[in-house]
């Protein structure tokens, strides 16, 4: 099972990847909106680098072939504004799961 995660920050990063890593799977794919540093449990990282004057949120059709090019099965993301609305978006096109708010599982 593939999973694609949305974590915030180096801790979110971690916990993501260990909840999805409870539910099944076995390829984790760690987004990265805005290029931050920290460690990460996930198999690949994918960041989502965009100048301050664009959102996240807008940057969705240009996110959105690379996304269906990795059809993920579950989409977890931590909770903040941008991850909630652009993940929400993004696996309802995939026909994915999609866990928004994901603190602990």
């Amino acid at each position: 099972m593939k999973a694609i995660i949305f974590p915030h920050d180096e801790a979110s990063a971690l916990e993501l990847a260990a909840a999805a890593a409870s539910q099944g799977a076995d390829e984790i794919v760690e987004v990265r909106v805005g290029n931050w540093d920290g460690s990460s449990a996930a198999s690949a990282i994918a960041v989502l680098d965009l100048p301050d004057e664009v959102a996240a949120e807008d940057a969705f059709e240009s996110v959105l072939a690379w996304f269906q090019g990795q059809a993920p099965d579950i989409v977890m993301a931590s909770p903040t504004r941008t991850n909630k609305t652009l993940v929400g978006r993004l696996a309802a096109n995939a026909k994915a799961s999609a866990i928004a708010n994901t603190v602990t599982i």
